[in-house]
């Protein structure tokens, strides 16, 4: 009987990993689908993870093991590992994450379809952090999955599914950047041969521990970091170019790049804080946000109204964080006709928030209960509640909201104000706690850990 030739390649690229990659191995031993095979790559490591890795092999035949001479680096040891797939699919798996049983069963139903590149799943992670991350699906033509990437994928998530090999036009750049910078840039690539399916299923474990490499750009120089978002911004304009399409949708590319800059300097904030490169780097951003804002389209229609809103709520956001209120107010007044009066009725009661005025907010969130509030708008309208003392209101809402797995650290975090404000000091502190381990770098949620711990302290 024939053995049927392998459809698969996983790639395993490994430095340093021995205390974690016998388990990210055995992930791999355990998939329901076994028509693959397995690359590994130790990049010159100095610890045990060769010896470990070549146990592997020995155990299952799929296995093969190399060693690199020299120290290629992480996206060095990628494409290294990229040039050596024969497999119509690859799947690159980082030597510390897990992936369930049905990971590659479930993936590869969904690649059937020649026209999506790749497919990938929901993602948990676990260690030092329980965040859920979940992105959308990226269809139709080629223009706009890229904008849709731009403007909806910052995580990278397809980057640990399962990729059509044809549609691999380039490598991962070596330019260095400091932080998750260097493989978005390539599925930006590759979102321009195919769709990206997500598979809305929890089928992936990412192992968050002090090692990361991701995570240590929140901590580099203000140097380093502002040269790192040059780099990034120069390399998007480069990948997506508004001269390679026509001109009704050069205003739409150039704004949805500056979302998806923005998104990734929110990010940032979130991580960093305000440093003085974050600072830097968002002062330098002024001149494009107010040219291109100047452009915004009337009477937006489809993708462009998605790109319109999008900018509009980036740019307030931006604005509100550096407590410019008045440039804020400003520019929703000035956009108010280009956007969805949903958008526009959020930022309102968000302005109003930010000046105090929380009866004034509420009412603006009140007066069309036929609009179906988003997740971020109910909890802003949970925050108003609470601050105008309807308590029970606050705790309905963040109840209905508390399932959501992608927005609990914020559920979390605004329910142990709720109860600071119901007197319960003791519960608010294990909330906050909750909050702080599904996602400990947030600096707003370690700053009202603190808060918190020294109210029920002092009480």
């Amino acid at each position: 009987m024939a053995v049927a030739q392998p459809e698969i390649t996983l790639l395993v690229p490994v430095y340093n990993g021995a205390k974690f990659v016998a388990e990210t191995l055995q992930s791999i031993r355990n998939q329901t689908l076994g028509n693959l095979r397995v690359h590994i790559s130790v990049d010159a490591s100095r610890d045990d993870s060769l010896s470990i890795c070549k146990n592997a092999e020995q155990l299952d035949s799929r296995f093969k093991v190399t060693q690199t001479r020299r120290r290629l680096g992480w996206v060095g040891n990628i494409n290294n590992l990229i040039r050596s797939i024969q497999t119509p699919f690859f799947c690159i798996i980082p030597q510390d994450d897990i992936i369930d049983k049905v990971y590659l069963e479930r993936l590869f139903s969904v690649m059937k379809n020649t026209e999506n590149a790749i497919a990938f799943s929901d993602v948990q992670e676990f260690g030092e952090a329980q965040r859920f991350f979940s992105e959308c699906s990226l269809q139709g033509d080629a223009i706009k999955r890229t904008i849709r990437f731009l403007l909806y994928h910052q995580l990278a998530l397809p980057f640990r599914g399962l990729i059509r090999t044809s549609s691999v036009t380039q490598p991962i750049s070596q330019k260095r950047f400091p932080g998750p910078i260097t493989d978005y840039l390539w599925l930006l690539e590759i979102v321009k041969n195919g769709c990206f399916i997500q598979v809305p299923e929890l089928l992936y474990r990412k192992r968050r521990h002090s090692s990361n490499q991701i995570y240590g750009w929140s901590k580099s120089s203000a140097f380093s970091f502002a040269k790192g978002m040059y780099l990034y911004r120069r390399m998007l304009n480069q990948i997506v170019s508004e001269q390679e399409h026509g001109a009704g949708y050069r205003w739409t590319l150039s704004a949805a790049k500056l979302c998806n800059y923005l998104s990734m300097l929110e990010m940032v904030i979130n991580q960093r804080g305000n440093r003085s490169g974050t600072k830097i780097v968002r002062a330098r951003s002024r001149y494009q946000i107010r040219s291109i804002m100047q452009d915004i389209p009337a009477n937006n229609q489809g993708i462009k109204m998605e790109v319109s809103n999008q900018l509009v709520s980036r740019v307030i956001r931006l604005l509100l964080a550096d407590g410019s209120i008045t440039q804020a107010q400003h520019l929703l007044d000035q956009a108010e006709v280009k956007i969805k009066p949903e958008v526009r009725k959020k930022f309102r009661a968000k302005i109003l928030v930010c000046q105090g005025n929380y009866q004034d907010a509420f009412e603006v969130l009140s007066e069309d209960s036929a609009i179906m509030w988003d997740d971020e708008t109910q909890l802003l309208l949970a925050r108003i509640c609470r601050r105008t003392n309807q308590l029970d209101q606050a705790s309905a809402i963040l109840k209905g909201l508390s399932e959501r797995p992608d927005i609990k650290e914020k559920v979390f975090a605004e329910l142990s104000r709720l109860q600071l404000a119901m007197g319960e000091a003791a519960l608010a502190s294990k909330t906050i706690e909750d909050a702080y381990r599904i996602n400990p770098s947030n600096r707003n949620i370690s700053r009202l850990r603190s808060m918190v711990n020294d109210t029920r302290i002092s009480r």
